[in-house]
């Protein structure tokens, strides 16, 4: 008769052969398509670097990288569409775009296993899309021109007339970034206080607006201006890591909105498996610590160690601190916020 030695091992072994045939009988993962393709914001150098590391990962994967403004991609995007051609499989634009391509249709939701890792503001949550990249916006002065005991820390002091000449803005009254920017304090800053800072803003600083982001940096890492309203992050440490005499600040009352660069899967994609592969890899630790090394690239998901994430840029912040924009209320109606913002800065 066996004893209990001899039918616990029995009975490992039925477990042991259960297990493999169970695993056996699962249906291998889908093999990669030999090509894949991305469009883009990104830099091509930068993204370059992204991409032969993807490729050291899946060498049989030829990656079509097309970069391109938003706009640019957008119109690109529905014009394929409509003619019936192929478009892009994975589609990684700013964050506005992102979500009119996902209002009309063009993405298709993919719950990545990596997602799990990123907070609920940076990720629609139906899964349409996961950030990438941040792009904190944020105030700059020239450290020359404006020193430490004259630097602005109030609304009040920001729009004093000592400014007049003297500050450069994304130009606000285009019905781009500027105006999703200015236009979205209102829902942290509330309708009064927000209305009297832009009217104030408007009357008493007169701000230089241009229409390019390096026309805000530029003036003011030159001595030309001495403080820039609203700077990209990237923008900003570009020319502090050249060696311009700028530095950040913060206004009280004026909360640090940032917007995105996410990764969607684009619907119908021609080559699904190696975009899903390409979403699962930009988001993942290793693809993260590699945007976060890339110059001024920002990467998005927390606690990972690189030269460049919310923790090294923003020190003391977390995702929670952020607002982000544009605001619902801004893309639904930013005809009504550039129409405001042209009233109140008419030349």
């Amino acid at each position: 008769m066996p004893n209990n030695n001899t039918i616990i091992g029995i009975g490992v072994l039925i477990l042991i052969a259960g297990l493999a045939s169970y695993f056996f009988l699962l249906p291998a993962a889908p093999d990669p398509e030999d090509s894949l393709t991305i469009y883009s914001t990104i830099d091509p150098e930068d993204f370059e670097v992204w991409q032969d590391a993807f490729n050291e990962k899946y060498p049989d994967v030829a990656v079509n990288y097309v970069q391109g403004w938003p706009g640019a991609i957008y119109s690109r995007m529905t014009s394929e569409r409509d003619a019936g051609e192929p478009t892009a499989d994975v589609v990684m634009i700013s964050l506005s775009l992102q979500l009119v391509l996902q209002e009309e249709g063009f993405l298709e939701a993919y719950d990545s296993p990596e997602a799990s890792a990123y907070p609920d503001i940076y990720k629609d949550p139906d899964g349409y899309w996961t950030t990438v990249v941040l792009l904190p916006m944020l105030q700059v002065r020239n450290t020359d021109l404006v020193p430490d005991n004259e630097v602005p820390t109030t609304i009040d002091e920001l729009v004093d007339p000592k400014w007049n000449g003297k500050a450069t803005i994304h130009d606000l009254t285009l019905g781009t970034v500027g105006t999703q920017y200015f236009g979205s304090l209102k829902e942290s800053m509330g309708q009064a206080a927000w209305e009297s800072f832009i009217e104030r803003l408007a009357t008493n600083v007169e701000p230089i607006r241009s229409p390019s982001f390096e026309g805000i940096i530029a003036p003011v890492a030159s001595g030309e201006q001495s403080i820039a309203l609203n700077v990209y992050m990237h923008d900003f440490l570009s020319k502090k890591n050249n060696g311009a005499p700028v530095e950040s600040f913060t206004i009280d009352g004026v909360p640090v909105l940032t917007t995105f660069i996410p990764a969607s899967l684009v619907a119908d994609a021609e080559h699904p498996v190696a975009a899903k592969l390409f979403i699962d890899f930009i988001l993942s630790e290793e693809g993260q610590e590699m945007v976060g090394n890339t110059e001024v690239r920002i990467a998005a998901r927390p606690g990972i160690t690189a030269t460049y994430t919310l923790e090294t840029v923003l020190p003391g912040k977390t995702p929670e601190d952020l607002s982000v924009f544009p605001t619902k209320d801004v893309r639904e109606n930013t005809d009504v916020y550039k129409n405001y913002f042209v009233e109140q800065f008419a030349d």
